[in-house]
């Protein structure tokens, strides 16, 4: 039987932009810092742990990117550095 928290995640889920999204996100944004374009830059296409820690890589540079966008990758990119590698899909 579904909770209604299971109900909410899977939504939450649903929502979530892929780690190569994330990644055109910010090299498509002007304003985003140099270095995190870098990371994004190098880190698409990436899976399993080495995504995982270039989310870490990438999250560090973002903590001043002002987008309309940058709260959903931020969230994502946390997400997906929370993962383990066995259940990683980003």
């Amino acid at each position: 039987m579904l909770t209604v928290g299971d109900v909410l995640r899977f939504k939450e889920q649903q929502r979530m932009l892929t780690y190569d999204q994330c990644c055109m996100a910010i090299l498509e944004d002007a304003k985003a810092d140099g270095y995190a374009k870098a990371y994004a830059r190098a880190g698409l296409g990436m899976t399993g742990e080495m995504a995982r820690v270039q989310c870490l890589y990438i999250l560090n540079n973002l903590s001043h990117w002002r987008a309309p966008i940058a709260k959903q990758v931020r969230a994502a990119l946390r997400e997906y550095s929370k993962k383990k590698e066995a259940d990683q899909n980003p």
